[in-house]
């Protein structure tokens, strides 16, 4: 296997290229969006000026999640937290310049990515985990932007739904945990000035209910439910308690994203497939329009007046953000196309049978020549989301074919699949990763002696689990990231995973201690047998260290090719040359392990 590594390598071209990673518009101030972009070799926060398309870097950002604008423009909000673990605070800076600004001083360090904006800036409200414990902070400012209160509306042990601040600021939208003393699942309104109850939606103890989208000049939200086999979506006037079903014509995962500002439009993201349309929904009439289709993946749309803009990413434009006409859903124009984009060769989309005789999804990228070739079954990080992204990789030019599969549990392929693996964690998604490699021995992609496992996140655990669960089936794995041991994740990870690990499993580490210790690689590592190659951050709130620590001291004591590699951040980074740096590492495995 001979390896690419000099700077000029078309990978790291690709890799080094400018990217716009994420973007937000003022919602009452056209003239300024924040965009979150890799421009000079690094991940930095810039100040979109939309009339003239100029880009500002804010420069004593340095590291900062999920920034977006106050509806005014006049702020920038973000949490701040230290190398990358995802604790810290909430953090405001004036887009006109200056000092950032701690909003919580004085609290200790929690998790914190969502924050909601009434529509003068006056009124904000955020969520934020602590160990033990969840707690929704209402913030409130002067007319001249001055803090001036801060107040705690509400305390939980458990999650509080997709929070949700009218557009005045009076109130806020939350799903009530059962865990507070109600069998019931209840959508909540509180009053933004004392905590206090105002109104609420119940719903029976199979139900769960979250709230999306205020609708400007009115007491409507859009609201969904859940009951375990079907989703369903409506607007519900909460001062009139009028409640009524929308979306019911539209065959696809929903996502709602924004509204239009006289609340008679709503724009949503559609997925279905692992491909995503956005759709102009309008409330009046129930009528729809789709925008016109693009190639890739379209994410961040937001609408400004009479236009919708959205960020897009595909093969040929690496990422572009758009401007479609609301009325016509037509594309318009490119508002911001950021230079030097190497266009890649396209992913095939194929299906196979995996688990339960369901047709499984993926992303087939195969080299060019004659196989069969050595090839990657990668395994993306989730579950609940569907990899959809079509550029091609490093792997495709030094030889490898590589099979992306949307697993058991991702989105956009009913909520029967995604929900499939809600307590027999690994069990469906394995049956999933050997049936792929049949299908790739059985099309001559693949020879059955030369098939890796690859991924991260939850895509990591799965590598694990494949090692070690069935040995027999694979070269070697590769895992970045990697959930190795839950009840050990369990006791170290952030508050909003424990929560979410209480959905997956159907319980928490407490309630069903044995279950969470047979979903781990870790209780099996003595059937590991092929070499792994484990990257992880040191600073990882999301999939900790201690427990990735602990499967690799024991795998070594038991004799297990490891070999491990620890970067100084969190869940990832953001540089651009450490990212680099772990594609080399992985090409530098891969060489090792075909070479012996």
């Amino acid at each position: 296997m001979k390896l690419f590594l000099e700077e000029n390598a078309l990978w790291k071209k690709r890799a080094t290229a400018p990217k716009i990673i994420r973007f937000h518009v003022a919602r009452n101030n056209s003239s300024v969006a924040v965009i979150e972009a890799n421009i000079d070799g690094v991940v930095r926060t810039y100040l979109l000026n939309m009339k003239t398309g100029h880009l500002n870097a804010i420069q004593n950002l340095d590291k900062d999640y999920y920034s977006i604008l106050s509806p005014d423009g006049l702020f920038l909000h973000f949490h701040k937290d230290i190398k990358g673990n995802q604790h810290g605070h909430r953090y405001r800076m004036s887009t006109n310049g200056g000092e950032i600004e701690d909003l919580t001083p004085e609290l200790p360090d929690y998790y914190a990515y969502r924050i909601e904006f009434s529509d003068d800036s006056k009124r904000c409200v955020f969520p934020a985990y602590f160990d033990d414990e969840t707690i929704l902070y209402g913030l409130f400012f002067d007319n001249k932007g001055g803090l001036v209160d801060r107040k705690v509306l509400f305390k939980t042990k458990g999650d509080l739904g997709r929070v949700k601040i009218s557009r005045d600021g009076s109130f806020v939208a939350i799903t009530s945990p059962k865990n507070n003393g109600d069998d019931e699942t209840k959508l909540l309104i509180l009053s933004t000035d004392t905590g206090n109850e105002y109104k609420y939606l119940k719903f029976d103890c199979e139900t769960s209910a979250y709230a999306h989208l205020s609708i400007p000049c009115s007491s409507k939200l859009v609201v969904s439910t859940e009951d375990g086999d079907h989703k369903k979506f409506y607007l519900w006037d909460y001062e009139n308690d009028a409640l009524k079903e929308i979306f019911a014509n539209i065959d696809s995962e929903i996502r709602v994203v924004d509204v239009s500002k006289d609340g008679k439009k709503l724009l949503i993201q559609a997925s279905s497939q692992a491909r995503d349309g956005h759709i102009v929904y309008k409330l009046e009439d129930d009528s729809f329009l789709s925008l016109d289709s693009l190639d890739g993946v379209s994410s961040y749309s937001y609408i400004l007046e009479d236009e919708v803009l959205l960020l897009n990413s595909s093969s040929q434009h690496k990422s572009r953000i758009l401007s479609y006409d609301l009325n016509t859903g037509r594309f318009k124009k490119v508002l911001l196309d950021l230079p030097e984009s190497i266009p890649a060769s396209c992913a095939r989309d194929i299906r196979f049978i995996g688990a339960r005789g369901d047709k499984v999804q993926g992303w087939l990228r195969i080299p060019d020549g004659k196989g069969p070739f050595p090839t990657i079954i990668e395994l993306p990080g989730g579950p609940s989301c569907a990899y959809s992204y079509y550029e091609s990789d490093v792997f495709l030019d030094h030889g490898f074919a590589k099979l992306t599969i949307n697993y058991h549990g991702s989105s956009s392929f009913g909520h029967d699949f995604q929900k499939s693996i809600i307590g027999r964690v690994g069990e469906l998604e394995l049956e999933d990763m050997v049936a792929a490699r049949s299908w790739l021995i059985e099309q001559g992609i693949s020879s059955p002696h030369q098939i890796f496992l690859m991924g991260g996140s939850y895509g990591g655990y799965l590598t694990l689990w494949g090692l070690v669960k069935r040995p027999d089936l694979w070269k070697a794995g590769l895992a970045r990231v990697p959930i190795a041991d839950f009840a050990t994740a369990y006791e170290d990870e952030n508050g909003s995973l424990k929560i979410f690990d209480n959905c997956l499993f159907g319980g928490s580490l407490y309630d069903k201690p044995e279950l969470y210790r047979q979903s781990s690689p870790i209780t099996y590592i003595e059937h590991l047998n092929a070499p792994l190659q484990i990257i992880a951050g040191k600073n990882d709130t999301r999939c900790p260290r201690r427990q990735i620590e602990l499967f690799i001291e024991k795998g070594r004591k038991l004799g297990k090719d490891i070999e491990a590699y620890w970067y100084d951040e969190g869940h990832s980074s953001n540089s651009i040359n450490e990212q680099i740096h772990q594609v080399e590492l992985r090409l530098k495995f891969l060489k090792r392990v075909m070479d012996r």
